[in-house]
């Protein structure tokens, strides 16, 4: 037996356990507990994904701010053509109203 079941084995004959029963509900526990219990190997895979997941959102981080970069510099572009084409359709109306008055005598 190893020294932490010895110690469990100890335990439960202290608590009034027959040998067979302690045995058996050591044996119990390790069979039920295999599954559900994680190894410090478990966890170290477990880190090493985390390290891995972690890794990928910093690089999705990155990518995301760039992205809004270009998002933000390709609505400068826009805002700067929408502004030049009002200026230029601004112009044409008042060259527009100027014409209509110099047509009509007002001016």
């Amino acid at each position: 037996m190893k020294n932490l079941e010895f110690t469990a084995f100890e335990n439960l004959q202290k608590s009034g356990f027959t040998r067979e029963d302690a045995e058996a509900f050591i044996e119990y526990i390790k069979t039920a507990s295999r599954d559900e219990v994680a190894t410090k190997k478990d966890i170290e895979r477990l880190e090493k994904r985390m390290d891995k997941l972690e890794s990928k959102f910093e690089t999705l981080e990155i990518k995301f701010e760039n992205l809004e970069i270009k998002i933000e510099a390709s609505a400068d572009r826009v805002t700067a053509k929408l502004i030049q084409w009002m200026a230029t359709f601004m112009i044409g109306q008042i060259v527009t109203i100027f014409a209509l008055l110099k047509m009509f005598d007002k001016i």
